[in-house]
């Protein structure tokens, strides 16, 4: 008998919900926190041996780590192509000058060298091997939101490899969705404020993701900057909320940096056919056409 099994958890600095219909559900959920948690050791810029910690102070020299790691940069570098920019994960200095620099979940604190500065270019990130980079001297990355929809990308991958049927995984708002062909479950969801009071739209989904990203930064009580999303250039954003849905979860996060700081909102959404919902700073909602192909 196929069955449904949902937990939720905490893992990096964010609430994860799994939720799987399997015959052995309650164990698929188990492996795929266990491959979250494993994504926060690689990834965590407040874990000191984490592989972004130890590029991060590296100084320039080449660095071993895990495959999954180099997948992510280089997804890293075709989203700061693919956005002309907008999209950049070399912004961690510039988010220690907001401060920060601090973890939501615990006293850890992340550590970069002094010299560190935000870059134009990722041009002068090497991949040495399969299982080895380096960083210009003076670049850091933060794998922040893009970690999150790559992690949970990359789970639901697993566990429908693993047998089940339809999987949600959910990873601070940054959602997967996989169905097999023999599975009819649809998955519905509401788009609301950060609040979760006001419900802006329901969507359905089959196949895909949906990612969503307030300018306003997560509860640091009252410690630290107002908001966690940066542009290099000082852009002010007259977006306060964006929601995509699109294939998968990682670039769902990566198209709402990109509409955050665009320059020609709506035609960076008709240019690439997203699916976009977005409420501005006077919380006006705006729905796109392709958005609509998804609401019930």
């Amino acid at each position: 008998m196929i069955l449904g099994y949902q937990e939720t958890t905490q893992v990096m600095g964010v609430t994860a919900t799994l939720t799987v219909h399997a015959l052995d559900a309650p164990r698929l959920v188990r492996v795929g926190q266990d491959l979250l948690s494993r994504y926060e050791q690689l990834w965590s810029r407040f874990l000191p041996h984490s592989d972004i910690t130890r590029l991060n102070n590296a100084c320039g020299k080449t660095i071993d780590v895990d495959t999954e790691t180099t997948d992510l940069i280089a997804t890293m570098i075709a989203a700061h192509n693919e956005t002309g920019g907008l999209f950049n994960p070399t912004l961690l200095p510039l988010q220690h000058q907001h401060g920060d620099s601090r973890s939501l979940t615990s006293v850890a604190v992340c550590s970069i060298p002094g010299t560190a500065h935000s870059w134009e270019s990722l041009d002068g990130i090497m991949f040495n091997s399969p299982t080895s980079v380096s960083l210009p001297r003076d670049m850091t990355l933060d794998a922040g939101g893009i970690a999150k929809g790559f992690a949970a990308d990359r789970v639901a991958q697993s566990l429908m490899q693993l047998g089940a049927t339809s999987v949600s995984v959910n990873v601070g708002g940054d959602v997967r969705i996989m169905n097999s062909d023999e599975s009819t479950h649809d998955w519905n969801f509401d788009v609301c404020d950060t609040q979760g009071i006001t419900s802006w739209s329901t969507v359905s989904l089959r196949q895909g993701a949906i990612a969503t990203s307030s300018m306003n930064a997560r509860h640091r009580d009252n410690i630290g900057p107002t908001q966690h999303l940066f542009s290099r250039h000082d852009t002010v954003s007259e977006v306060a909320t964006c929601s995509v849905i699109t294939v998968n979860a990682t670039w769902a996060e990566i198209w709402t940096k990109l509409l955050f700081f665009s320059n020609d909102l709506h035609n960076d959404i008709q240019k690439r056919d997203l699916a976009a919902l977005i409420v501005d700073t006077d919380g006006n909602v705006y729905f796109s056409d392709k958005w609509k192909e998804y609401t019930l």
